[in-house]
């Protein structure tokens, strides 16, 4: 089963951007914008299939969207409290 929490990096020109962001809010249940190109989302299925649904609505392949480990700490770092608040509410293996 894939991990639910994804990253996902996008270079759009910015006319697509708003298509590109419609895509991953209907695709994801979830999302958090740590910059306009970088995300991360909440999405149950594989990144394979994000990435087609996402690219195939914009013509693009400048997607890049990584699986993150759904167990044990695999972050680290100073960010906004948001960020931290957000993992731990869409993450089902709580990372603590």
């Amino acid at each position: 089963m894939a991990n639910s929490i994804k990253l996902i990096y996008h270079k759009t020109p910015p006319a697509d951007l708003s298509l590109v962001m419609d895509k991953i809010r209907e695709a994801c249940s979830a999302i958090y914008e740590i910059s306009p190109e970088l995300l991360l989302v909440k999405y149950e299925g594989e990144a394979h299939t994000l990435f087609t649904a996402i690219s195939e609505a914009t013509g693009e392949n400048a997607v890049l969207i990584i699986d993150t480990p759904s167990t044990g700490n695999f972050y680290w770092g100073l960010m906004n409290k948001n960020l931290w608040e957000w993992l731990d509410e869409n993450n089902e293996g709580k990372m603590g």
